[in-house]
């Protein structure tokens, strides 16, 4: 019997055993839990500050695209009225 007691666990050493371990994985699944909790948080915040530089940029391509073409159109009026000009110049040349 002593070499029972010497080399062999009791059941209650085992069950607690096992209920430490069961404590320890619980502890490190809240620990993971918060852990990811706290990346998702992070991910939405950069997502949403992403989506803002996004808008931004869109916004102001926009505006930058909205000039080249009033530029556009004023360049081809103004060659528009140089090509009548020389029409002209032509027919007075003639």
């Amino acid at each position: 019997m002593k070499l029972n007691q010497d080399y062999v666990m009791s059941e209650a050493a085992y069950t607690e055993g096992s209920k430490k371990k069961e404590a320890e994985q619980v502890e490190t699944l809240y620990t993971n839990l918060k852990y990811n909790e706290s990346y998702i948080a992070t991910l939405k915040m950069n997502a949403v500050k992403q989506e803002e530089r996004d808008m931004n940029e869109v916004v102001k391509k926009t505006k930058e695209n909205t000039y080249l073409v009033v530029e556009l159109n004023q360049t081809k009026l103004e060659l528009k009225q140089l090509e009548r000009i020389n029409k002209e110049l032509q027919i007075r040349k003639h």
